[in-house]
């Protein structure tokens, strides 16, 4: 095979190739024709009690965290997520949650892969990156928000009583993280 010919198929190869998402890409538009539910490597299985959220990574590669009002139902520290309005797309009900708990505006970069349980709901979250800062009155489920190192955040979250609730949320950090790693390479 010539040098030529072979430039030519792999110059071929590289055009028909999938390109490559790059870290700081916004991709909502792109997820908010998706079915993560239903796509492999996705969500797997929407269940009757779902929950859309984002685990929100910065510059710096720090999580963002929210404290519950009053440690609500034994959480010290989690995430941002909520249950959808009625007909309401995940990737919307995503973004209304993180900005209601936490006064961020986010562009979806990625996903968590799998669905996450509580025993009582599952929560499925986007890979988001902040956009803007909308400072706020926080709505009264949300003490305070902070940005974290993930070791940090899994010191914080570990801080949780309800059992169930600091397994599913480390399950979240473990599982965003390595998401993160991969689409970043950080």
């Amino acid at each position: 095979m010539s040098f030529t010919h072979a430039k030519n198929i792999l110059c071929k190869a590289f055009e028909s190739a999938p390109p490559v998402p790059t870290p700081h890409v916004d991709r909502t538009a792109e997820y908010g024709k998706r079915d993560l539910h239903s796509e492999q490597g996705g969500w797997g299985e929407a269940g009757g009690r779902s929950a859309y959220g984002g685990v929100m990574f910065n510059h710096k590669n720090q999580v963002l965290l929210r404290e519950p009002s009053n440690h609500f139902d034994g959480y010290h520290w989690t995430f941002p997520k909520g249950r959808p309005d009625a007909g309401e797309h995940p990737i919307d009900s995503a973004h209304r949650e993180v900005q209601e708990e936490t006064g961020y505006r986010g562009k979806v970069v990625g996903h968590v892969p799998g669905g996450h349980s509580s025993g009582y709901s599952t929560s499925h979250f986007y890979l988001m990156h902040p956009e803007e800062h909308v400072p706020h009155k926080l709505d009264w489920e949300t003490q305070s928000t902070r940005w974290v190192h993930p070791t940090e955040a899994k010191q914080l979250i570990s801080q949780s009583t309800n059992i169930g609730g600091r397994e599913r949320d480390l399950g979240i950090l473990h599982a965003a993280t390595q998401a993160h790693s991969n689409l970043t390479g950080k």
